[in-house]
C-alpha cells in the first residue's frame, strides 16, 4: 500500500532500505517535499555523517540555521541571481531539518537541546520567508511597505498561536485531522502542498527566480508572493483561533485555574 511505503531511490540498497524504515516517515505521516525530495538523498548524507564522532546531530542544526540566515540575506538583496542563491540555501536548511533527526536516531542522540535548536531552525524558515517578502517588496515602492507589514503581523500570530513552537501544534487534534485529509490522494497532498504549505511557496520561488533570471520578468514572482502572503496570513489567523479555543478548553478542565 502507498501509505507503506518509504521514500526510496532505485539503487537503494537493502541496507538503505531498512535505515530508511528506522529514521525516516512513511508516506501517510511525511510531507510532500520531504517524501519526494528531501528524504530521498538524506538517508545518504545521514548515513556518512553519522559515523563522523565530531559532527553531532546538534552541529548539523546550527548548519541548518547558518543555511537559512543565509538564504534570507541573499533574498533580501533582490535580484533574480540572488533569489536563485537563497533558493539553494534554503534547500540546504531544509535538508539538514532532515539529516539532524535522521542522525540522533541513528546514533540514539536526541536530547533536550536539539529539540530546542530544532525550533530555531524551523523559524529560520520563517526569516526566511519574511526576506522573499523583503526582496519582492523593493520592487514595489507604493505596496512594499504593507507587504512588509503583513509578513511581520503573519508571523508574530504564528508564534502567539503556537506558544512559540510549531512543535506542539504539530502534536494537535487539527494536526492530524489535515494529514488524514492530504493523504487520501497523492495529487491532493501534491496541491496542499503547492498552495497552501511554505515548503510549496519556496518551490514556487525556485520556478519564479528562474524565470526571472531567463526573461527578466518578476510579475509572476510578485503574483506568487501575494497569493502565499495571504495564505499564511489566514493559516495564522486560523492557527491563533484554534489555539485559543484549546487553551479556553484546558483552563475550563482544569477548574478555570491560570
Amino acid at each position: 500500500m502507498k501509505e507503506d511505503l518509504y521514500p526510496s531511490m532505485f539503487w537503494d540498497s537493502e541496507k538503505i532500505r531498512k535505515y530508511r524504515i528506522q529514521v525516516q516517515k512513511p508516506w501517510v505521516r511525511e510531507e510532500f517535499w520531504s517524501y519526494y525530495f528531501s528524504r530521498r538523498i538524506s538517508i545518504y548524507v545521514s548515513l556518512f555523517l553519522s559515523k563522523k564522532q565530531r559532527v553531532s546531530p546538534n552541529a548539523i542544526t546550527l548548519a541548518g540555521i547558518a543555511a537559512g540566515l543565509i538564504a534570507a540575506a541573499a533574498f533580501m538583496y533582490g535580484s533574480a541571481a540572488a533569489f536563485l542563491i537563497g533558493c539553494f540555501f534554503y534547500q540546504m536548511c531544509y535538508l539538514a531539518d532532515c539529516v539532524d533527526g535522521e542522525v540522533a536516531r541513528m546514533n540514539n542522540q536526541s536530547s533536550r537541546g536539539g529539540v530546542w535548536l530544532d525550533i530555531g531552525l524551523n523559524y529560520s524558515l520563517y526569516l526566511v520567508s519574511f526576506a522573499v517578502i523583503y526582496g519582492v517588496a523593493k520592487s514595489q515602492p507604493t505596496l512594499g511597505p504593507y507587504l512588509i507589514y503583513l509578513i511581520l503581523f503573519t508571523i508574530f500570530t504564528e508564534i502567539l498561536a503556537t506558544n512559540g513552537s510549531d512543535l506542539a501544534f504539530g502534536q494537535g487534534k487539527i494536526s492530524h485531522e489535515t494529514v488524514s485529509m492530504r493523504k487520501r490522494s497523492k495529487w491532493v497532498d501534491a496541491g496542499v502542498f503547492l498552495f497552501l504549505t511554505q515548503t510549496g511557496f519556496q518551490s514556487g520561488v525556485l520556478i519564479a527566480a528562474v524565470m526571472w533570471a531567463i526573461s527578466g520578468q518578476h510579475q509572476f514572482l510578485d503574483l506568487w508572493t501575494a497569493y502565499h502572503l495571504l495564505i499564511g496570513l489566514l493559516r495564522a489567523l486560523y492557527k491563533l483561533k484554534l489555539n485559543v479555543k484549546y487553551v479556553t478548553a484546558s483552563r475550563q478542565e482544569g477548574g478555570g485555574s491560570k
